[in-house]
């Protein structure tokens, strides 16, 4: 009972909380990727494999616009930024920088994360 309640309070203080785009981007990304693609690809395509992403306990909202040299794209999760992609453009295609924020824990392999790397082929 009491591993139940201590996990119970830690996500209820890791929900209170969560980065804005410019702070998360103070932290170096936690993978970098390049690709022959076109930005604008790679974006559609992450934004789709976000959309799609299951999410046990909340709601998922994916946020796709257009930047100075690229695309962002943010997953919030109940209202929290939990991911951010930037994709911008390179001279033999795109650049990609994902961000995480350190509160997120996945079981298994992370959907997001792989997203993101699928989307570069």
């Amino acid at each position: 009972m009491a591993k139940f309640l201590i996990l119970t309070v830690s996500i209820i203080i890791m929900s209170a909380c969560s980065p804005t785009p410019k702070a998360m981007r103070l932290d170096a990304p936690v993978s970098v990727y390049t690709s022959n693609k076109e930005p604008k690809d790679i974006a559609i395509c992450i934004t789709e494999k976000w959309e799609n992403t299951r999410v046990i306990g909340g709601s998922l909202d994916v946020d796709f616009h257009p930047t100075e040299n690229g695309y962002c794209i943010t997953q919030k999760i109940s209202g929290k930024l939990y991911y951010l992609a930037d994709i911008e453009n390179s001279q033999n295609g795109s650049l990609t920088k994902l961000y995480k924020w350190n509160m997120v824990m996945s079981i298994g392999e992370n959907t997001s994360i792989v997203g993101v790397a699928e989307c570069q082929l």
